[in-house]
């Protein structure tokens, strides 16, 4: 949890989505207290996670490595149009 008068989880997510586009994928980093197995956290996000949502895969990082910002480097983007198939 964060420091301060109103602890949060300690949790990031890449770039914020424009408003009005889907994603089919998002990454998020999640600073635990202690370790865990990256596949044993999947496990249990799926548990608690909406309707609709699902985890691709988990993997440890390291504290030091760059952040997730930092390494977007672009975008594929699919336009559906009114009346278009």
């Amino acid at each position: 949890y964060t420091q301060g008068f109103h602890p949060h989880p300690r949790v990031a997510f890449s770039a914020a989505m424009p408003q009005n586009e889907q994603s089919l994928g998002e990454y998020m980093d999640v600073v635990l207290t202690e370790r865990r197995d990256p596949s044993e956290l999947a496990r249990r996000l799926l548990t608690v996670l909406p309707a609709g949502f699902g985890v691709h895969g988990a993997r440890e990082v390291a504290m030091n490595a760059p952040s997730l910002m930092s390494l977007v480097e672009g975008a594929r983007y699919t336009a559906y149009l009114p009346g278009q198939t």
